[in-house]
């Protein structure tokens, strides 16, 4: 959803969530929604609006005692659609 970098300054809040399904094999899929927001310092970060994501994704266990997968989510965030791929987990 958020990719790092997307919202930027020097206070930063995220909130995540993620349900994920298992559907055969290695192979398991996901939904997410994300909140975010960002300011200058904690006055400024209340005041400021947050930014929704929500999206899907498939991910493939490449290791699955260290939890290592590989991610492909589509997201959607400000109206605009993304994509991200990436070897790791969000948590």
């Amino acid at each position: 959803g958020l990719r790092k970098g997307r919202l930027r300054d020097r206070q930063q809040l995220v909130l995540q969530s993620e349900l994920r399904f298992p559907l055969f094999w290695r192979f398991a899929s996901v939904v997410f929604m994300e909140h975010g927001k960002v300011g200058e310092d904690l006055a400024d970060l209340s005041s400021n609006e947050f930014h929704p994501g929500f999206g899907a994704g498939l991910r493939f266990a490449v290791n699955r005692k260290r939890k290592i997968n590989f991610r492909l989510d589509v997201a959607r965030v400000d109206d605009r659609i993304g994509v991200a791929a990436a070897f790791s987990e969000a948590f």
